[in-house]
């Protein structure tokens, strides 16, 4: 088995990444799909370039192999002219790191947080679970129904 293998759950509608370790980690097929989108509208609208067209189907090798294709131009625009591509920010928390805010999430969940902010090329807002953390997972549940901000750090 090389570093790593990918197969496809379709009942789950997954990517399974089997690491060299036997950990394994999965990336949904509608995850990949809506970055695909955002990544592709990126390149061509803010950055200019000449892209292949986006793969048809979600949820076969061809989408996530251009997924990767995706991410590695983003790393190599970061790399020669330190342009970050904020695709995975989300609208909505934009302005808002620091603050606490309570959100309602697409789900119907609400939860409270400190917006933080990723420093990857590739940069996400973070669910940072109080003050003093230092660190949270990325932000789930958009597009929010509601975000209010309640507080700041």
């Amino acid at each position: 088995m090389s570093a790593l293998t990918i197969t496809l759950n379709r009942e789950q509608k997954l990517y399974v990444m089997h690491h060299q370790n036997k950990s394994f980690s999965c990336l949904g097929f509608d995850v990949v799909a809506n970055r695909i989108d955002a990544m592709h509208d990126f390149f061509t609208t803010k950055q200019n370039m000449v892209l292949p067209a986006k793969p048809v189907r979600k949820g076969t090798m061809k989408a996530y192999n251009f997924y990767n294709l995706l991410v590695d131009l983003a790393r190599g625009l970061y790399k020669e002219k330190g342009i970050k591509t904020p695709t995975e920010l989300s609208a909505q928390l934009n302005g808002l790191e620091g603050k606490h805010v309570e959100v309602v999430d697409c789900y119907g969940e609400t939860r409270r947080f400190y917006v933080g902010r990723s420093t990857g090329f590739i940069p996400c807002h973070l669910e940072i679970s109080n003050h003093n953390s230092s660190g949270g997972g990325a932000v789930t549940g958009t597009p929010f129904k509601r975000v209010t901000v309640i507080g700041a750090k």
